[in-house]
């Protein structure tokens, strides 16, 4: 006879010889771990060491996440705004509404030292109180305007409401319409706002702020965008290590109560700590930062990582059981199940990966990490426990004996039993299930905010909602509009569309009070005929050139301000205000209603509009990220079928299989539609994540049905009962640990991580009802339908034969 490679004979048809040349490798590889075990364990302490380094290097993010691609229109229009005039989410409010009213003495002479204190701090370039305000004059003589303090220490309470009141310039910028309220705000170095400073220096702004609430007695609010990112920043800093010791400590608990076997909870635990340093390695190493999104990374490490550690337990727990053989029940739970571990993980990993296919920064770096990350843990799992446990003396009843607990067998009988009698029920429970899915799957809406991730009990979000109820908006919105002509922003005619656009504007309570150098048209001529408020008004033609020769054109500030509304060509013009934090709905119709408004006023065909702001690109962004998780969704469905056609080559059985891993998908979608849970990034990720990871237990249960039936003759009844009876209890712990596990993402201060948790933990509870329920049941009522030559003698084997030996 000639023999070839794997010295297998060369007539052997494909299936013979990848069937045998797949358990070669896995059995080559239980002889390298068990016979070589320092060795291997020697690599992986190397690896893990270098990556431990590596993870002494990782960053925590400083700025939101990028949701747009870089070719994104709306990214270019951005990034082009802030390379014409500079950053716009730069500023921190501070509100505060003393009992003593806003013109009191006493107050400004306070608040006027807070905000001194305050634009005395390194990497803040600015600080601008009520106390400051000037007002513009003419100086005849010289042909020039000067400006003179609104307010000095001698002035009383009422005269500076009345010099006040006669200033329009600052109404709405500075104090709310029920002059209740001030604002301060600080201006912070474009340097420190992305750097790791930024996080001292608001530290310190909070710190001097709690100080003068307690000295005064005085409620200050305070907010802006470099304010909500450190918030962000901190937050996820705590969270990451909170969650990493809830993780730990929930699926340690759960797999001892489970095994009863610190050996093999010490065991799993070191896997998953190696794990963890690979994680934050590998972040490092691709250098990226810690973000919200990827702070979750090292928990789900854990939670899947023991869950890969309890059936790699359990099956060497149950041959050992068999044959008291410890080396070869090391050998055999490698080689036996190393084939539906490996694919097992592969199409968790598939289901993480799918967020690569989107371009998002974020999503691709989340996708990129966890795909990888999955796949190490598995290679840590299959390397250290047969190592470890070839150290340890061999297992004692106590180890295994929870196979035969009493509430397992009465368990797996009970599943045994209801497939055999109760499919009826169980189709018309799953019926009605997929019926209400659909129903509330039509409530669902897309929303998402800014703060929509905080907490409503969160002192960010509330001093956002305060700020917002007095000065109506708190996040940037800047409207550009390019004149196609040098020096056209100065003259009258485009001044008075400006003018006329803002009293537009002015109508709808989600837009502050817009800026723009129509609003400093209006003050010059106020200076200019002696700071009468009756003269705050755009200028006549005749006026602007009067007007004009008193403006200084050598002086700095003038420029500086100058530059802030209008580019060096004096061509486009800057409308800058503030809205609404409003959900994603409502925030696409005023933006579109605002754009109606510019269009009225501004015809695009004469005038290139354009809308931006971090308002904006968290819009676009978030409808952006939902069009295209949902792509990734169908892309990771469609993979996963394809890896499960492959290996069970029956597409009759696929579509079975298929099934009870899409009604806990469109249950869950149901369920976030009934109680009023929208699609945004943060919930929409769970449908690829628990996807990946439910399809496990089906890759699972349909090896080893394959299996029983060529040992039992292809009695299907028997092979469906004895499937249920072996991999049942690996599926039921492993499932019980996924469903805690990721319940600890409730006790996040983020919504959506909150919400993350609880809908995989719901999908992932009901997709192991469906896979021990739904499945086994299918597979007995279309037995002879689903049950072909293809099926029984596919082109890979996942689990190696109860009979063969090793050597």
């Amino acid at each position: 006879m000639h023999f070839g490679i794997c010295g297998l004979p060369k007539n052997l048809d494909f299936r013979q010889f990848s069937f045998s040349c797949a358990y070669f490798m896995w059995k080559t590889i239980a002889r390298i771990i068990i016979r070589y075990p320092f060795w291997t364990l020697a690599l992986v302490l190397l690896s893990s060491g270098y990556m431990a380094y590596e993870a002494s290097q990782t960053r925590i993010s400083h700025q939101f996440g990028r949701l747009l691609p870089v070719t994104d229109t709306a990214y270019i229009e951005y990034e082009q705004f802030r390379k014409t005039f500079g950053e716009a989410g730069n500023t921190v409010a501070i509100v505060a509404a003393p009992p003593a009213g806003i013109f009191d003495h006493d107050f400004l002479h306070h608040w006027r030292n807070l905000a001194t204190e305050l634009g005395q701090l390194e990497g803040v370039s600015s600080a601008t109180d009520l106390s400051r305000l000037v007002t513009l004059h003419r100086n005849d003589e010289e042909k020039v305007f000067f400006t003179l303090p609104l307010w000095d220490e001698n002035q009383t309470a009422d005269s500076f409401r009345a010099a006040y009141l006669n200033s329009p310039f600052y109404h709405g910028i500075f104090t709310d319409d029920a002059l209740e309220n001030t604002l301060l705000l600080l201006r912070l170095s474009p340097e420190i706002i992305y750097s790791p400073g930024i996080i001292p220096l608001i530290e310190e702004i909070k710190e001097k702020v709690k100080l003068y609430q307690e000295t005064h007695n005085t409620p200050l609010y305070t907010s802006g965008l470099p304010y909500i990112r450190m918030a962000n920043t901190l937050k996820i800093k705590r969270e990451v290590y909170l969650f990493i010791f809830l993780a730990l400590s929930v699926t340690a608990l759960i797999m001892f109560l489970f095994l009863r076997s610190w050996r093999a909870t010490m065991i799993s635990i070191a896997i998953v700590c190696i794990g963890v340093i690979w994680s934050f390695g590998l972040i490092a190493f691709f250098d990226y930062e810690i973000t919200l999104l990827s702070s979750l990374i090292p928990p789900i490490v854990i939670v899947i990582g023991i869950a890969n550690c309890i059936f790699l337990i359990n099956k060497y727990h149950s041959e050992f059981r068999q044959h008291k053989n410890r080396v070869l029940a090391l050998q055999r739970t490698i080689t036996k199940i190393g084939n539906a571990t490996f694919m097992t993980n592969a199409t968790t990993s598939l289901g993480f990966a799918a967020f690569i296919l989107t371009d998002s920064i974020i999503l691709v770096e989340f996708g990129l990490v966890s795909a990888i990350n999955i796949f190490v843990v598995y290679v840590l799992s299959l390397v250290i426990i047969p190592v470890a446990y070839s150290f340890f003396p061999e297992p004692k009843r106590k180890h295994y004996q929870h196979f035969d607990r009493r509430w397992l067998r009465k368990m797996v009988f009970n599943l045994d039993l209801w497939t055999q009698t109760r499919r009826k029920t169980i189709y018309v429970v799953s019926g009605i299930a997929l019926a209400l899915s659909l129903i509330g799957m039509n409530l669902l809406y897309t929303s998402g905010s800014l703060t929509d991730d905080f907490s409503r009990r969160d002192p960010v979000f509330k001093n956002v909602k305060y700020i917002e109820s007095k000065f109506k908006g708190v996040m940037p919105l800047e409207i550009l509009i390019d004149t196609k002509k040098k020096r056209s922003v100065s003259q009258v005619k485009t001044l008075k569309k400006i003018d006329e656009l803002e009293q537009k504007l002015e109508q709808y309570p989600e837009l502050s009070t817009p800026l723009s150098v129509a609003r400093l048209a209006r003050l010059a001529k106020q200076g200019y005929y002696g700071g009468n408020a009756d003269f705050y008004e755009i200028p006549t033609g005749q006026e602007r050139n009067f007007i004009y020769r008193y403006i200084p054109r050598d002086n700095p500030e003038n420029a500086k301000l100058l530059n802030t509304l209008t580019d060096t060509n004096q061509q486009v013009a800057r409308i800058s205000l503030q809205i609404q934090d409003l959900p994603t709905p409502e925030m696409r119709i005023l933006l579109d209603t605002i754009i109606s408004e510019v269009h009225s006023v501004f015809d695009p065909e004469s005038y290139d509009i354009t809308i931006t702001g971090a308002s904006v690109i968290f819009v676009k962004g978030t409808d952006y990220l939902i069009r295209n998780l949902l792509i990734s969704l169908s892309l990771a469905i469609g993979v996963i079928l394809f890896v499960m056609a492959f290996l069970f080559r029956s597409w009759k059985m696929i579509i079975v299989a298929l099934l009870p891993n899409i009604l806990p998908l469109l249950l869950t979608a149901g369920v976030m539609g009934f109680v009023g849970i929208p699609l945004k990034p943060s919930t929409i990720l769970i449908f690829s994540i628990a996807f990946g990871i439910s399809v496990d237990d089906t890759i699972h249960f349909l090896a080893k049905y394959r299996q029983e039936l060529s040992l039992r003759n292809w009695n299907i009844v028997e092979s469906v009962r004895a499937s249920l009876r072996e991999t049942g209890i690996s599926m039921f712990y492993t499932s019980i640990v996924l469903f805690f596990g990721f319940s600890i993402f409730i006790a996040s201060s983020f919504g959506g991580t909150v919400a993350l948790g609880m809908l995989v933990s719901f999908t992932l509870i009901v997709a192991i009802g469906a896979n021990l329920l739904l499945l086994p049941s299918l597979i007995l009522s279309l037995e002879k339908f689903l049950t072909n030559e293809d099926f029984k003698s596919p082109p890979v084997r996942i689990l190696a034969r109860e009979e063969e030996q090793e050597d």
